[in-house]
């Protein structure tokens, strides 16, 4: 990054003003767009909404005695906040939206010291449809990827060099819990920037005193967050963890060789294969009768299957790697969250489709180019490789990696780090140009731009 960073000349330096012209234009896009679908779509109500509104009613009475620890609580606590008025929860999501945009552009900004190049990448959180679908659908995935965006902006923004930075830190940490406590498995971000500024302080030869200060203010917050929730479910429900979904989520790759498992997961092991064969079930749809023969609450279940699935998988790795490849391959289709039912006028939907198929021709290439992108960069590793790009980049693809290991490949369960994608996507694209236009070797430093 060194190389390239030589060879800017102020002309290449930003100006506030084209600056304040790409925030306000970024501004007018994230509205007028918003503002479109606003008058075209209503709310939309999804089958795991039933469950954050549930959620929502306990937080508000204070009467736990009906919840089986499945939701964790900051979706649902911004659906109370909103007063359970779907379309207060639609224009958060959208006013998120719009900051996620802008903070893709300081990103970007950052990273690269291109206005052009940061405003296309802000923009994208506006121009897609297939991301801003979410934010009319009463689901997790609008605040999840809000968060994702929120941790990295801070990284890149405020924990830079080897300072003491007790807000910085305190804050990253904030919103590393956040996502974690709208979708569990955002969790990996915290052992990602954890051993990112590791290695930087290492690196750097920062003094101890201040490294291992910044790292535990950014890890407090987070062990608060993960033990305090943990330790709430463990007296409600019996049972330490983020979510009781685990067990349900790591059968599905084992779904279709269920017949498999050990003999002493015997009664649970013939139940499923007996629902899956006559009736083409799934796990959740056997829940229900499993409880009721086994006698298990909906968390002894969870905690019965996480240990059939692991033992299955052990005794069966080619089967799992199998299903797990495959999952990973799907995850990179691009989901969206819209619906006809949805729509104010149900006959303007062929239009939105049309848009959305365009667009979806567009954003999976751009997709697969990440991964041979990451790859790329792998390989070719140095000393002195731009860490915000490699961590803008490591972060989507070791969550996906995570979540096809977990749970079967819905494209949806990417959506969080789909503006990270794009983020790390163009950033890589305009360090391969400006390395060619001032004919530096392509290094790794060359590609990673200016962070």
């Amino acid at each position: 990054m060194q190389v390239v960073d030589k060879q800017l000349t102020e002309e290449d330096r930003p100006s506030t003003r084209s600056v304040i012209k790409a925030i306000l234009t970024l501004l007018a896009i994230g509205v007028a767009v918003r503002a479109v679908l606003f008058f075209i779509y209503s709310p939309r109500v999804c089958l795991d909404t039933v469950g954050y509104v549930e959620m929502a009613r306990y937080i508000q009475s204070g009467d736990f005695s009906n919840y089986q620890g499945v939701r964790t609580p900051i979706y649902p606590l911004i659906i109370l906040i909103c007063q359970f008025d779907y379309w207060k929860v639609c224009v958060f999501q959208a006013a998120t939206g719009i900051l996620i945009s802008l903070m893709l552009f300081d990103a970007a900004l950052r990273m690269t010291k291109s206005v052009w190049t940061s405003f296309w990448i802000g923009a994208t959180q506006s121009l897609f449809i297939n991301c801003i679908s979410y934010e009319m659908a009463l689901l997790s995935e609008a605040t999840a990827t809000f968060f994702a965006i929120l941790s990295i902006w801070i990284y890149i923004r405020f924990c830079r060099g080897c300072e003491l930075r007790v807000l910085a830190f305190f804050f990253l940490g904030f919103a590393v819990i956040g996502g974690t406590l709208t979708r569990p498995p955002m969790l990996l971000m915290a052992p990602i920037y954890f051993i990112f500024l590791a290695v930087r302080y290492v690196r750097l030869r920062a003094e101890l005193t201040t490294a291992t200060l910044n790292l535990t203010i950014f890890t407090v917050p987070i062990l608060c967050g993960v033990f305090g929730w943990s330790a709430f479910n463990k007296h409600q429900v019996d049972y330490f963890g983020l979510s009781t979904m685990g067990g349900y989520n790591m059968c599905h790759h084992g779904w279709s060789f269920m017949q498999y498992a050990p003999d002493r997961f015997a009664k649970v092991r013939d139940i499923c294969v007996e629902e899956r064969d006559r009736n083409g079930s799934g796990i959740l749809d056997v829940a229900y009768r499993l409880r009721q023969e086994t006698g298990m609450t909906f968390a002894e279940l969870s905690v019965e299957l996480s240990k059939m699935s692991v033992s299955l998988y052990l005794h069966h790795p080619i089967l799992y790697v199998k299903s797990a490849a495959f999952s990973w391959i799907h995850l990179w289709q691009v989901s969206h969250a819209f619906s006809r039912q949805a729509m104010r006028n149900p006959r303007n939907y062929s239009a939105l489709n049309y848009v959305r198929l365009a667009q979806k021709a567009i954003q999976f290439p751009l997709n697969l180019a990440f991964v041979a992108s990451f790859i790329y960069i792998s390989m070719r590793r140095q000393e002195g490789i731009n860490g915000n790009l490699y961590l803008v980049f490591f972060t989507p693809f070791i969550a996906s990696v995570l979540q096809a290991g977990i749970e079967t490949g819905d494209s949806r369960l990417i959506m969080p780090f789909q503006p990270m994608i794009m983020l790390a996507l163009f950033v890589f694209a305009y360090g391969v140009y400006r390395a060619k236009k001032t004919k530096v070797v392509p290094t790794i430093d060359a590609h990673a731009a200016f962070a």
